[in-house]
């Protein structure tokens, strides 16, 4: 990882020093790869950065475990493993927050297990009064 990430300057990685340590990442450029951490929702992020939009909207994004999958219509989803699994999950979203200064994203969920000054929160009428007063950064 270590030699990718020279290579590739926009492969942020932070590669632990033991075997304890949780690897995490963030990839700026969708055509070198992604950094995968459990949640189609990073993958999402990332490729809105790779694209160069200048806001991320996240809408869905709480992480929690308690809402069906949204793209699973049978009669038996398989159970969300979120909450087992977000010891793996978090530490990528705060590593983003740490090494992607530019990154513009807000998450319209009001009950989500990402902390807010990670990805700040915002209404959908903060959202409808910016797009109506033409002020969208």
């Amino acid at each position: 990882f270590n030699i990718l990430k020279r290579v590739h300057k926009a492969l942020l990685i932070s590669v632990p020093l033991s075997k304890r340590g949780r690897l995490a990442g963030f990839c700026k450029d969708i055509s070198i790869g992604y950094c995968s951490c459990h949640t189609i929702a990073y993958t999402a992020i990332q490729v809105a950065y790779s694209l160069k939009y200048g806001r991320i909207i996240c809408s869905g994004l709480d992480l929690t475990g308690s809402c069906p999958r949204f793209y699973d219509e049978s009669t038996s989803p398989m159970p969300s493993e979120l909450s087992k699994d977000l010891f793996k999950i978090l530490p990528f979203f705060t590593f983003m927050r740490k090494n992607v200064s530019d990154l513009n994203i807000f998450n319209l969920s009001d009950d989500t297990a990402i902390h807010y000054d990670i990805i700040p929160y915002i209404t959908a009428s903060e959202l409808e009064d910016e797009i109506y007063y033409d002020k969208i950064v």
